[in-house]
């Protein structure tokens, strides 16, 4: 009987064992992401993405708190207390990721116009070689960014230093602006400007495969979780496996 015991504790252990071996092997820890930090909707919209897409978060409101938090990318965005540009170019230097959403930071040199508030933008793909662009179709219908204000307008933005690439274009009432989704190399850092809404219950997949894009390039962050074992989390996870040891140790005492 105890050799049974042994048998039934041991298959338990490995049991354990191998489900934290599978999850090792196929789901990677999620990155830390530091939000430039601010009141509003929209900041609430952020995280709730962040969240969907499995990912850590941090509010900050300067790039020294990033740091702290050992995060590996900033999202600098409108709505916030943005970040001072000098220490962004040092975080970059770093080797760490930034993504400018909007024209409230001043990272990337950016323009803007408004649009009728809830107005459809084409979208069109112009560098599908970009990173940024892997898995988007060659043209969609997106949103404007300040989608979740209540101010009567959306907005357009686009980054104006024309020698960065042009990797996606808006169109709205005949009118085309380029650089709407750019992105440069700053040392061993990698930047991303985004001029349109790609988050929040307004984004659709092709805004949030972009977004989760410009986090997996610019952050070097696991988004996607990987099946077969996404929902449960680290923390579901551990408490899995906890339960399936203290089933296997239970059934070995009802066999003593």
């Amino acid at each position: 009987m105890n050799g049974k015991r042994l048998s039934y504790v041991a298959v338990s252990v490995l049991c354990v064992l191998g489900l934290a071996g599978a999850a090792s092997g196929q789901v990677e820890p999620p990155c830390i992401v530091a939000v430039a930090a601010g009141p509003g909707i929209e900041l609430d919209q952020l995280h709730t993405t962040l969240i969907e897409m499995g990912l850590l978060y941090v509010d900050v409101g300067s790039v020294a708190a990033a740091q702290a938090a050992n995060a590996t990318v900033i999202i600098d965005r409108y709505g916030a207390s943005n970040l001072n540009n000098s220490d962004v170019t040092t975080w970059l230097n770093s080797g760490k990721g930034y993504i400018q959403l909007g024209d409230w930071p001043e990272y990337f040199a950016n323009a803007f116009t408004n649009i009728t508030e809830g107005a459809p933008i084409t979208l069109t793909v112009t560098d599908p070689s970009s990173p940024l662009a892997t898995g988007l179709p060659a043209s969609w219908t997106g949103h404007g960014f300040w989608a979740y204000d209540t101010s009567g307008s959306d907005y357009i933005g686009w980054a104006t230093n024309t020698a960065l690439p042009d990797v996606v274009e808006a169109t709205y009432n005949s009118t085309t602006y380029t650089r709407v989704v750019s992105s440069e190399l700053v040392g061993s850092g990698r930047a991303v400007y985004i001029g349109f809404n790609v988050y929040g219950s307004l984004a659709g997949a092709n805004e949030r495969t972009l977004f989760s894009n410009a986090l997996s390039w610019a952050g070097v962050c696991s988004v996607a979780p990987v099946e077969p074992i996404p929902a449960l989390g680290w923390l579901g996870l551990a408490v899995f496996m906890a339960a399936i040891a203290v089933l296997g140790i239970a059934l070995a005492s009802r066999l003593n």
